[in-house]
């Protein structure tokens, strides 16, 4: 019975570390390629605003947006090399999101500006879902009495999408992909303006995974965020259970 209790901890163990060493390896090959992207649009946006000519403000804005790209992906290599906090480092995902929304869309250089962002997308993604609580048609982790509340979501997700959950209301935002309605929610109580309170959540519908990316606390004005992400092609319906329970 021992041995066997060593072995599956042992197991555990090795698992986990894998689990670290795949995410440490996909976040620095990404990293180096939009470092590399960066690079190669500082000196195209660059050579725009070279010379006596009139520039215009998209170009001008373009070479700052190439300077920030470089300055943001070397930070946040610092801070994973560093072994920052996961919550730090889901923040820092989010703000590189931001970033990338302003990445202009048409000019000179718009099928470059295409291809970073779609890295900046992966890379966004990776950093949001490190140390998240992920659950996958899995049983819950904690027991049935301890769950004070719930909200259940019914919609369609094409690559990524956050639900955003404040007391009795549900709020959608598509990251990646089709942007679909907000779907259809409900509530079986309040989620309490207290701290304290943990939120977990489960898939009973759908073929990716579900992430709690930010708990609530009095800091994010008690807003959980639950990330849904499929990296397969096409859009499928999914069903979620958001419950919350005290600490």
């Amino acid at each position: 019975m021992k041995k066997s209790l060593f072995c599956a901890l042992l197991l555990t163990i090795i698992f986990s570390f894998t689990a670290q060493a795949q995410n440490s390896s996909r976040l620095e090959t990404l990293s180096k390629k939009i470092k590399y992207q960066a690079e190669e649009l500082i000196k195209l946006t660059s050579k725009d605003i070279k010379g006596d000519a009139i520039n215009s403000q998209m170009e001008i804005e373009s070479a700052f947006l190439a300077e920030q790209l470089y300055a943001s992906v070397k930070l946040i290599r610092q801070m994973f090399n560093n072994r920052r906090r996961s919550s730090e480092l889901r923040y820092a995902g989010s703000m590189l999101t931001k970033l990338a929304n302003r990445f202009p869309r048409t000019g000179s250089n718009s099928f470059e500006w295409k291809k970073t962002g779609d890295l900046v997308g992966e890379l966004s993604r990776e950093l949001r879902g490190i140390g998240g609580s992920i659950n996958h048609k899995k049983k819950y982790e904690v027991n049935e009495s301890n769950i004070i509340g719930r909200a259940f979501w019914n919609g369609m997700v094409d690559a990524d999408v956050q639900l955003s959950v404040r007391k009795t209301r549900l709020f959608t935002k598509t990251l990646g992909g089709k942007t679909y309605s907000n779907g259809i929610y409900s509530f079986s109580s309040s989620l309490p303006k207290q701290n304290r309170i943990r939120v977990g959540v489960r898939i009973k519908k759908g073929r990716g995974e579900a992430h709690v990316i930010q708990q609530p606390d009095q800091t994010n004005n008690f807003t959980a965020i639950v990330e849904i992400r499929d990296s397969e092609g096409g859009a499928k319906p999914y069903s979620l259970e958001i419950y919350w329970y005290r600490r």
